[in-house]
Order: structure tokens, then sequence, then C-alpha cells
């Protein structure tokens, strides 16, 4: 198993969401060993959390997300993908037999068996909210 730099976090989840554009995945495609300080994690790339273990982001990798946030070594398109791909990380905590493909519209499709499922990602926000 290849363990990554933490440095590479951000480039390895683009890699990986390029992929998910290409061919069908599954939420283990995404499941990556980096070395975080003096210590080894597997990354769920969906959305940037432990994959091991009972803590989601201990403080070595929350450490990791702040630095490579204040590098700026993402942009806007990175930015929405981690969302979108965060919010299908969450039904597939629930849901995790099926596969996906990235897709414009829908922002995913989902495969279980012989059945396709489109995924629109969409939020909802209080008009406070919307007006900041």
């Amino acid at each position: 198993m290849k363990v990554y730099s933490a440095d590479n976090l951000y480039s390895r989840c683009y890699e990986k969401y390029l992929l998910a554009k290409q061919d069908f995945c599954s939420i283990n495609d995404f499941y990556e060993t980096f070395q975080i300080n003096n210590r080894k994690m597997v990354i769920n790339l969906l959305n940037i959390t432990c994959a091991e273990g009972n803590e989601v982001r201990p403080k070595e990798l929350w450490e990791v997300i702040h630095k490579l946030d204040d590098n700026k070594v993402h942009n806007e398109e990175f930015l929405k993908s981690l969302k979108e791909f965060s919010s299908l990380n969450f039904l597939l905590s629930i849901c995790p037999h099926f596969y996906f493909r990235k897709s414009e519209k829908p922002d995913f499709i989902l495969k279980n068996e012989n059945n396709l499922i489109g995924l629109e990602v969409t939020s909802a926000v209080s008009n406070i909210e919307a007006q900041v």
C-alpha cells in the first residue's frame, strides 16, 4: 500500500475526483494512506476524514487542511467538487453498496446491480445566509 505525504492530500483528492468522472467507483477507491506527522492515517478522500479509528478529523489532519488552505493549493472547482463528494459520502455511509460516477447533470450516477440512479446535490440556505 502506497503512503502519500500530507502535502499531497488535495492533489490526491483531485486525481480521484477526475477518476470518478471516467469510470464507476466505490467508496473504497477513495481510501488512501497518508503520513501525517509521525502517524499513518487512512483518509477518506470523498470528505477528507479518517476512514479508521474513532476520530473523524484528529488535530494533525486539521492542521494539514488549514496549512493547505492557507497556501491556497486549491481552486473554486476543487472546492465545489469537495462539497459534492462530501455530500455523496453521507449517502454512501448509509448505502455503501452503490458505485458512482461523477457527471454534470445530474451530479452523480449511482449504480447498483442493473439499476442506474441520477443524483443531483443541492443545498438549502436561509434568507439570512443567502444575503450574507
